[in-house]
């Protein structure tokens, strides 16, 4: 009996963390896709373009029924792949935090190519693209077929070098799992500034956290009014590789990094091991 009661009080404080963390969290936007569509308008916000293939789909999905497919096609060595999902912000912003929940199939091989083998992730920018605010997470392979991570920006619309990072965002361990994802994105006060911010968890563990990146935009065009998920994969896959996105959230305030409210398993320290390329 004992252990039935600290059961249903363990439950109600998950609830209870739940529903605290994200209350905590000033939200823009929010969409499980369990309508089947990508009709959700919220705050302004709203998904935008789509290559063809990308969509709702009963498939796989970490909460509800549905999540949004990203359904890579393998392609020979040499040949790239692309999906996309863009979402429009429909204001102006300075700083946002963005989260989702990712499923990396267990066929996942980031492959080496002899050309660009660099694959976009998450990228988020002014409309204008260039010269305004522009930033990505990019994703480089790994000799285990996974995928290191990487900051691509843009500073006064000229492309600056790579900021690499050791640390993996995903190695097969990680194939066929979900994995929460939160990114933390912040504009450099001016193009001459270095207080840019571009973070990103996984499970409530920090795999990069840079918070003074020269990532201005050029004036009038310094802020992040649209974002893509996903993109073009430069290396291409072997085999059609799917990859489902589930439960996205935006956020002008800090979401919390784990499913049950908390802010973090452990302190995360940003990596002491990050070089430019």
């Amino acid at each position: 009996m004992l252990t039935k009661h600290r059961c249903v009080v363990s439950s109600v404080l998950v609830a209870l963390s739940l529903t605290a963390g994200h209350a905590g969290a000033e939200i823009l936007f929010e969409d499980g896709f369990e309508s089947g569509t990508r009709n959700t308008t919220q705050n302004g916000v709203r998904w935008h373009y789509s290559t063809d293939n990308v969509r709702p789909t009963t498939d796989r999905a970490y909460k509800g029924r549905y999540s949004l497919v990203f359904p890579f096609r393998g392609v020979p060595s040499g040949q790239d792949s692309f999906e996309e999902q863009r979402i429009r912000f429909g204001n102006q912003y300075k700083e946002l935090w963005i989260k989702y929940d990712v499923y990396i199939p267990s066929n996942y091989h980031h492959r080496r190519e002899q050309g660009g083998d660099n694959n976009k992730f998450f990228a988020i920018y002014n409309n204008n693209y260039q010269p305004g605010f522009q930033v990505n997470f990019s994703l480089h392979p790994r000799s285990d077929g996974g995928s290191n991570l990487a900051i691509h920006y843009y500073r006064n619309g000229r492309e600056e070098p790579f900021i690499s990072n050791r640390d993996a965002l995903f190695t097969p361990e990680d194939f066929g799992k979900w994995h929460r994802i939160v990114m933390h994105f912040k504009v450099a006060s001016s193009t001459n500034a270095s207080d840019g911010v571009q973070e990103l968890w996984k499970n409530g563990r920090s795999i990069m956290s840079i918070k003074n990146l020269a990532n201005g935009g050029p004036a009038g065009l310094n802020y992040m009014d649209e974002a893509y998920i996903w993109g073009w994969a430069n290396s291409g896959f072997n085999e059609n590789t799917h990859i489902y996105v589930d439960d996205v959230v935006i956020s002008t305030s800090p979401i919390p990094l784990e499913e049950d409210g908390g802010t973090r398993r452990t302190v995360p320290n940003p990596p002491t091991d990050v070089r430019a390329n």
